[in-house]
């Protein structure tokens, strides 16, 4: 047996244990775990406080966020409406304006269908020839009369069926056909109020049409006569008047009958006029004259005031009953027909509307003689208005 030295046998129990084993010597060392584990340092008061602050002011901020949040709530539960209507109004706009240009478009099309139909079109126009014979030409009007009237009382029911009924109101519109000839459409609704019945209205509007060479002359200034025995009877009666304008370097020609009625009651009166195509007594000039031919269909009304009467006064009543207002509704057609004279297109241009002018002369002198200037004399003179009307108010009733 082999014999240790005791040198030998200290080194042995000095020896480190072997790599595999330190690890459980770790494990169960608690000296080993106490070395392992760092003690933490304690911190500084000043970091202490500092941190303290900062917790105690985001608790303050955020209490101050809820706080905000809780009273915006109902501003923003109110942009949101208001955005919601704001998007529903841009939507209907958009609708609407969709609308209006589909109108726009109907419109535009009524309007060109209005500038390419021919005047002969229109329900009360014909193509009116005249003979030499002068019992002839009386029973060539007379036997128009009653279809002329019917179709021009029921063109202006029809024409003004939607405005109101007693309201002012016009219209106009200006073209060039297709040959050449220089057009106008007007339409008018024109009250006469406190006029006391239909009859005053329809004298005062016959005064001028048989007095046109007059009032054309006072009212725009263009001289203007009258050629020719016409007929004038039974409501029934032709005007042929030559207008000289432009300085005197141009004439104008008219020919046209007039018919006329008050229906029974005098409750509504009818005036239509339509051009005479052609005149074996009276001619034409085409050489000399410009040619304008006017058609027109007129009716005289009672309807309900459609606008607030004026406050009422002391013993005037309750007002209950509805006001009547006398109306004028009238549709005009001129067509100034195309010249091969050299008469320049800006004369051609204030020719037309000049005659436009004559239903503004119309509408004046009626006025005039319904409502005479008040003056200090007015309680014992007639004006010389009415004196006119009264002269020839037995001429007026016996075209009627």
């Amino acid at each position: 047996m082999r014999s240790v030295s005791p040198s030998a046998a200290s080194a042995v129990l000095e020896r480190p244990p072997a790599r595999g084993n330190q690890s459980e010597l770790k494990q169960t060392s608690p000296l080993a775990a106490k070395k392992k584990k760092r003690l933490r340092r304690p911190c500084k008061p000043s970091y202490c406080e500092e941190k303290a602050a900062l917790q105690v002011q985001l608790e303050r901020l955020q209490a101050q966020l809820a706080r905000l949040t809780s009273s915006d709530a109902p501003a923003a539960q109110h942009e949101r409406a208001l955005a919601h209507q704001r998007a529903e109004n841009e939507l209907l706009r958009g609708v609407v304006e969709r609308q209006q240009l589909a109108l726009a478009g109907l419109q535009s099309a009524v309007a060109v269908q209005s500038s390419t139909t021919s005047q002969s079109q229109l329900p009360f126009e014909s193509r009116i020839r005249l003979g030499a014979d002068w019992g002839a030409r009386q029973a060539t009007l007379l036997g128009l009369k009653a279809a002329k009237l019917r179709a021009g009382r029921q063109y202006i029911g029809e024409r003004t069926r939607f405005l109101a009924p007693s309201a002012p109101y016009s219209e106009s519109a200006r073209f060039v056909t297709a040959a050449g000839d220089l057009c106008a459409r007007r339409l008018d609704v024109v009250p006469f109020a406190g006029v006391a019945s239909v009859q005053s209205v329809l004298d005062a509007l016959l005064f001028f049409l048989f007095n046109m060479e007059i009032s054309v002359t006072e009212v725009l200034g263009d001289v203007t006569v009258r050629e020719g025995e016409g007929v004038r009877q039974q409501g029934v009666s032709q005007n042929r008047l030559i207008s000289t304008v432009a300085g005197g370097d141009v004439q104008v020609e008219i020919n046209s009958a007039t018919f006329c009625e008050l229906a029974a009651g005098g409750d509504v009166g009818v005036i239509v006029a339509n051009y005479i195509s052609d005149d074996a007594l009276y001619p034409y000039s085409p050489a000399s004259r410009l040619r304008n031919d006017i058609v027109a269909a007129m009716t005289v009304t009672l309807e309900p005031r459609s606008e607030p009467p004026p406050p009422l006064r002391d013993g005037d009543g309750d007002g209950a009953d509805t006001e009547m207002v006398v109306v004028l509704k009238r549709s005009v057609f001129m067509n100034l027909r195309r010249t091969e004279l050299p008469v320049p297109a800006h004369v051609l241009q204030e020719l037309r509307e000049r005659t436009e002018g004559w239903c503004d002369a119309m509408v004046k002198t009626a006025r005039g003689i319904l409502y005479p200037p008040l003056s200090s004399a007015a309680a014992t003179t007639a004006s010389p208005s009415s004196s006119m009307a009264a002269g020839v108010q037995d001429e007026l009733m016996l075209a009627l």
